[in-house]
C-alpha cells in the first residue's frame, strides 16, 4: 500500500503542475481513500428488531433508546475515532451543516427527529472492539427507510463493507423481508459479507434448533451466500416482567467484524481496487497531456473546427432537455394512472375473493391471513408490474435520447475526420472505436503511438484523437443506464413502496379483528376497509412514483447541462491553453507520468 500511496501522491503533483483541477480533485480523493480507508457497516431489519441494542453493545453503554415499540426515527451514524477525547453528539442537517447536542438532546432526536435533521452522528474514542475509521449505521425499519431515509439506500448500501441483518425468532422471514432482500442485493457488491442476527430468541435457543435452522436456510437461499455468520440474540424477562434483549457475545461479534474489515485479504482487495482507479486516472491524465501537446502544433483552421463542433454539441445537449427529456417524462407520468388502476383492481378483487371464500365464523383467521400474508404478497407482485412499466418506458425514452444526441455526435465525427484524415489516417479507426459502447481506459493507451514523443504527425493527430475522445467519453459515460444511480434506486424502490403503502394502509385490520361485530357482519366491514385502502394505495403509488420519476428527470437534466458546459469549456480551453502551454514543460510531465 505504501508504493500505491507514493504513486497517487506523484500523480497529484503532476496534475497540480498541469493545472487540471477536476482530475486533481479525483486524485486527492483517491489519496484520502488510500491513507484512511473508512469502512461502512449498515444495520438493517424491521422495526423493533434489536438494531439499537446491537449498537449499544458496540458502545458498551445504552446511548441509543430501545423499547418494545418502534424507537428509531432517524438514521444514526456511529464513528469510531481513536483521536476523539470523548463522545461527541451531533445532528447532520439537510443543509449539509451539523449541530452539536448533549446526550439528552441526541436521544430525543433519535426518537423524534426534527424535519430538518438528515441523520444523527455519534463519534466515540473507543468501542468493545478495535474499529478505527469504521462507520456503523443504525437504521429505522424498512418503511421509514423507503419513505424518509433514501440516503441509506442510495449512498450507504452501495458503498458498504458489511451488512448486519436482524430477523425476529418469533416472526421468521416475512414477505417484507423478501422485498427488502431483493432491493438490498441489487444495491450491494456481490462480495459484501452479511451477518445474520436472530433476535428475541428463548434463552435456551441453540444453532441446531429447528426454528433457527429454518430461518438460516431461508436467508441463505435468498441471499445466495454460501457462508453466513449467524448470531443468536436472546431475550430475558426481568422481575418486573419487562422483556430485555441481551447480547452476551458482543465483544466476540464485533471483534469478528473487526478482523473481517482489517483482514489481509480485504486490504489486498482494497489495494487492487485503488490500483485500478489509479491506472484509469493515470491514462486519463496521459490523454489530456498528449492532447495539449498536440494542440500546440494544430493549425488555426483545425482549432476552429474543433471549437465550433464542440459549441454545436453543447447546444444539442441543451436542446435535448426540452426536446426529449421533459416531454418524455411528462408522457410517462400521464400514462402512469392507466397502469396503476388495473393493478389496484387486481389487488382489490384478490382480497375480496379470499374474504368471500372464508367461513363466516372465521373472522380472526381471515384477517390474520390477509394482514400477514396476502397484503405483502399482492403489494410485491403489483410492484413488479409497475417496475416493468417504468423500466420499459425509460428504456424507450433513453433510446430516443441516444438517437437524438447521436446525430450531433456523427456530424462532429465527420468534421473531425474530414480535417484530420490527411494528417494521420489511422486516427480515424482509433477515433471510431471511441464512439462505441465499449469505451474504456485501455483505449486511451492506443493514443501513445501518436503521443508527444515526437513521431510523425504526432501533434495534430493526437489533437484530433482528443477532440473525438471528448465527445466519445462524455456521450458514453454520461448516459450509461447501468451506472445511473438515480434510475437504479427508483427501480429498487418501487416494489418496496408498493408493499409499504398497501400494508400500512391496512394496519387497522388488527383493530377490526378485536371488535365484536354481530355474526356475519364482519365481512362487509372488511370489504369496506379493503376498498377504501386499495383506493388509497392507488393514489399513493401515483404520487410516489411520479415524484421519484421527477428525481430521475432532474438528474438527467443536470447531466445534460453539465455535459453541455463541459463542451463549452473544452472549446475555450483548446485555444486558451495553446497560448499558454509550454511544450518542454508538458513533455516533462508526461515523462514523470511514465514513472507511475
Amino acid at each position: 500500500m505504501s508504493d500505491l500511496k507514493k504513486s497517487i501522491a506523484a500523480l497529484c503533483d503532476i496534475l497540480q503542475q498541469a493545472d487540471e483541477p477536476k482530475l486533481l480533485a479525483e486524485a486527492r480523493f483517491l489519496r484520502q481513500r488510500a491513507c484512511r480507508p473508512d469502512s461502512y457497516v449498515v444495520l438493517l431489519g424491521e422495526s423493533c428488531s434489536g438494531k439499537s441494542t446491537i449498537i449499544n453493545s458496540l458502545l458498551d453503554e445504552p446511548v441509543l433508546p430501545v423499547s418494545g415499540v418502534p424507537s428509531t426515527g432517524a438514521v444514526t451514524e456511529v464513528f469510531v475515532d481513536p483521536e476523539a477525547e470523548s463522545n461527541v453528539y451531533a445532528l447532520i442537517l439537510k443543509n449539509a451543516t451539523q449541530a452539536l447536542v448533549d446526550l439528552n438532546g441526541f436521544q430525543a432526536q433519535a426518537l423524534h427527529p426534527d424535519p430538518d435533521v438528515r441523520r444523527l452522528r455519534l463519534t466515540v474514542p473507543q468501542a468493545v472492539a478495535a474499529l478505527p475509521g469504521v462507520r456503523v449505521f443504525d437504521t429505522p425499519g424498512y418503511g421509514s427507510l423507503v419513505a424518509e431515509h433514501e440516503e441509506v439506500l442510495l449512498d450507504f448500501l452501495p458503498d458498504c463493507d458489511a451488512i448486519i441483518y436482524t430477523v425476529s425468532y418469533r416472526q421468521g422471514v416475512q414477505r417484507s423481508d423478501h422485498a427488502f432482500f431483493r432491493t438490498m442485493m441489487d444495491l450491494i457488491r456481490p462480495d459484501i459479507p452479511v451477518h445474520l442476527i436472530i433476535n428475541r430468541c428463548p434463552p435456551s435457543a441453540a444453532p441446531q434448533d429447528r426454528r433457527v435452522r429454518e430461518i438460516v436456510e431461508h436467508i441463505k437461499a435468498f441471499l445466495d451466500r454460501p457462508c453466513l455468520t449467524v448470531t443468536l440474540l436472546p431475550s430475558i424477562v426481568t422481575e418486573d416482567e419487562e422483556e430485555v434483549l441481551r447480547f452476551p457475545q458482543a465483544a466476540d461479534f464485533w471483534g469478528g467484524i473487526s478482523e473481517e474489515l482489517f483482514s489481509a485479504d480485504r486490504l489486498a482487495d482494497l489495494e487492487a481496487v485503488l490500483q485500478k482507479q489509479l491506472t484509469s486516472l493515470t491514462e486519463r491524465t496521459r490523454a489530456i497531456l498528449e492532447s495539449r501537446i498536440g494542440a500546440l502544433s494544430a493549425t488555426a483552421e483545425q482549432m476552429q473546427v474543433a471549437q465550433e463542433g464542440l459549441k454545436k454539441l453543447a447546444e444539442l445537449y441543451d436542446a435535448a432537455v426540452d426536446g426529449v427529456i421533459r416531454p418524455g417524462f411528462d408522457d410517462i407520468r400521464s400514462r402512469l394512472a392507466l397502469v396503476i388502476h388495473p393493478c389496484a383492481k387486481k389487488i382489490e378483487n384478490r382480497l375480496l375473493d379470499v374474504i368471500d371464500q372464508q367461513e363466516t365464523a372465521s373472522k380472526d383467521e381471515t384477517i390474520a391471513y390477509v394482514q400477514n400474508h396476502l397484503l405483502p404478497f399482492e403489494g410485491y407482485e403489483q410492484g413488479l408490474v409497475l417496475q416493468d412499466f417504468v423500466r420499459i418506458e425509460l428504456k424507450t425514452l433513453y433510446k430516443r435520447l441516444d438517437d437524438f444526441l447521436d446525430r450531433g455526435v456523427k456530424a462532429y465525427e465527420h468534421d473531425i475526420f474530414l480535417h484530420y484524415s490527411a494528417v494521420e489516417k489511422s486516427v480515424e479507426n482509433t477515433a471510431r472505436q471511441l464512439l462505441t459502447k465499449e469505451l474504456n481506459a485501455a483505449m486511451f493507451r492506443s493514443f501513445s503511438r501518436f503521443g508527444g514523443a515526437g513521431g510523425a504527425g504526432a501533434g495534430s493527430a493526437n489533437f484530433a484523437s482528443h477532440a473525438l475522445k471528448v465527445i466519445g467519453d462524455k456521450f458514453n459515460h454520461t448516459f450509461s443506464r447501468e451506472t445511473h444511480n438515480a434510475l437504479k434506486h427508483l427501480m429498487s424502490k418501487i416494489g418496496l413502496t408498493s408493499t409499504r403503502n398497501l400494508t400500512m394502509g391496512m394496519a387497522g385490520l388488527i383493530e377490526l379483528a378485536s371488535v365484536a361485530y354481530d355474526y356475519g357482519t364482519w365481512k362487509n366491514k372488511l370489504r369496506q376497509k379493503v376498498r377504501k385502502n386499495v383506493a388509497k394505495w392507488e393514489t399513493d403509488m401515483q404520487t410516489d412514483i411520479s415524484k421519484d420519476l421527477s428525481v430521475v428527470e432532474a438528474d438527467d437534466i443536470l447531466r445534460l447541462h453539465e455535459r453541455a458546459n463541459d463542451f463549452r469549456c473544452d472549446a475555450e480551453q483548446f485555444a486558451a491553453r495553446r497560448n499558454t502551454d509550454d511544450l518542454e514543460r508538458l513533455q516533462g510531465l508526461l515523462t514523470a507520468l511514465d514513472q507511475i
